[in-house]
């Protein structure tokens, strides 16, 4: 079993994208190229130092989408999909409520990249929308 932890932002946000892109069976080069795009957007916007070298940069995405990836290709199904709903709400409680339909945005196009959106794809994406969209109270 893998050792690592998700935990940060920017490690539940890896581990979103590589759930989403993953959940069809498959993840396709252009889903990968996609997500590192997505993912080292979102470690600059949030200035994430990831690797904790004092520079937020590429290593930083590079970094966090391989172990978060190691992660989730460790884990049986029912603790991934566990995985990506604590994920999500991580991210809920952690970024502003106004950048949540940007990520969601964000999903919907990387679950379309391959050109093909399986079922799978979409329930993921309208599940972390429904997390994200849950109040706290």
């Amino acid at each position: 079993m893998n050792e690592f932890q998700i935990n940060n932002p920017a490690d539940c946000m890896a581990y979103l994208l590589i759930f989403v892109s993953g959940s069809d069976g498959e993840l396709s080069g252009h889903e990968g190229t996609a997500t590192m795009k997505i993912l080292t957007e979102f470690i600059n916007h949030f200035e994430i130092d990831v690797d904790k070298d004092g520079a937020v940069d590429s290593k930083d995405a590079v970094a966090c989408f391989t172990r978060t990836l190691n992660l989730y290709e460790s884990l049986p199904e029912k603790e991934a999909a566990m995985l990506m709903v604590n994920s999500a709400d991580t991210i809920k409680k952690n970024v502003d409520k106004d950048n949540l339909p940007i990520i969601i945005k964000n999903l919907r196009a990387l679950s379309g990249v391959d050109q093909t959106v399986s079922n799978s794809e979409k329930e993921v994406v309208d599940i972390i929308e429904e997390i994200f969209m849950m109040s706290d109270n």
